[in-house]
């Protein structure tokens, strides 16, 4: 989990989100990498044939898709040389929206949801990868099975995050390939078109047997 959000509530208008962004005293660098750990797959498969109903169940289950849905919408844009690997767990925390004159827009619905979550990207520019960390605002409206992304907030920043080089200014991403991803795979979710999520487990290299490793 993200230390980054909710812990600077209390600051104004448009430095809020950026604020949030930025790292604080204590070390994220092992809070990013306990999220960006990539651990075993087990053989249990998680049916997808039920949209989940509550945002949070709805937005875990999205996550895991998220980069590969991410990638056909940069792909099909001719986007090449970077490419989405993983989204972090994400936080449900609101922020209070009133006094953020200084945002552009802001959702009208008094059944909006406020979630934050990060995605890794990596870029391939010749022999060189860069590793680059984006932190996502995002606003969902609805209810039930039938929730919609209605705006998002987006920033970037080098990873893992460092002082001399803080995230960029925090822009409307309603329409970015983070966006349309989001809105596709919801459609989907809703149809009952996604593919089973297979279960992450971690196993033990002390306690895992040699069968366990031959499978790998």
């Amino acid at each position: 989990m993200f230390s980054y959000w909710g812990q600077r509530k209390g600051a104004i208008a448009s430095f809020v989100l950026l604020n949030l962004f930025l790292c604080r005293g204590d070390d994220s660098t092992a809070a990013e990498k306990a999220v960006f750990r990539q651990p075993s797959l087990s053989e249990t498969a998680i049916s997808s044939q039920q949209c989940p109903s509550t945002l949070p169940a709805l937005v875990e289950r999205m996550l895991p898709d998220l980069p590969s849905y991410i990638n056909r919408v940069r792909i099909r844009a001719g986007i090449t040389k970077s490419y989405i690997v993983l989204a972090a767990k994400p936080e449900f925390e609101p922020l209070p929206l009133s006094g953020m004159t200084d945002l552009p827009s802001q959702p009208q619905s008094s059944n909006v949801k406020q979630v934050f979550f990060t995605t890794l990207m990596r870029r391939y520019e010749g022999q060189s990868i860069t590793n680059l960390q984006e932190y996502h605002w995002a606003f969902f409206a609805g209810q039930q099975q039938d929730w919609q992304l209605a705006m998002m907030y987006s920033t970037i920043g080098v990873y893992p995050a460092t002082a001399s080089q803080p995230p960029l200014a925090p822009r409307n991403s309603s329409d970015s390939s983070v966006a349309v991803a989001i809105k596709a795979w919801l459609v989907d979710c809703r149809d009952g078109n996604l593919m089973p999520l297979l279960k992450l487990k971690s196993i033990s290299p002390k306690k895992a047997s040699s069968s366990q490793i031959d499978r790998a």
